[in-house]
């Protein structure tokens, strides 16, 4: 029973994590429309003292946050695989799959930069870089974990 509720828990975390990500960039997000369009629209208070920033300064404290969020997302679940399974190549396995994804979300921007489609390198650079920041690789990579076993034993 114990397991279960350790279980639990990482579940829970991992969709606390994700809810206070959303919460996180939707003020972001609103209060870059009300500096770069002189709007006024509501955002939660607590995000307040980010008003007096620039445009340019908001914009940019969102790649940073989208990279505390990916570290965030991959600790946690690099602990709930590790106390699930307890096998170190599970961990190699998470680093590879976020790395794959990073670089290929780089590359997807470089080409689309290159090629003068910045908007579809971004959108497929983001999507990437949205899986990243949800419980995608770890609901990816347990049933590669059962594959793999399987076609080892």
């Amino acid at each position: 029973m114990k397991r279960k509720g350790i279980i639990f828990l990482y579940v829970i975390a991992l969709i606390s994590l994700g809810f206070a990500r959303e919460f996180v960039f939707v003020n972001l997000n609103t209060i870059i429309i009300n500096v770069k369009f002189n709007e006024s629209y509501t955002y939660n208070h607590f995000f307040s003292f980010l008003s007096g920033f620039n445009y340019i300064t908001l914009y940019n404290s969102k790649w940073f946050l989208t990279a505390v969020f990916i570290g965030l997302f991959m600790f946690l679940q690099i602990k709930f695989s590790l106390f699930l399974y307890k096998e170190i190549y599970f961990k190699k396995w998470f680093l590879f799959f976020y790395v794959l994804l990073i670089f290929l979300a780089s590359l997807a921007y470089f080409v689309g930069w290159l090629l003068n489609v910045n908007r579809e390198g971004y959108i497929i650079s983001r999507l990437l870089l949205g899986l990243l920041q949800s419980p995608f690789p770890i609901i990816f990579l347990i049933p590669v974990k059962y594959f793999y076993k399987k076609n080892i034993s």
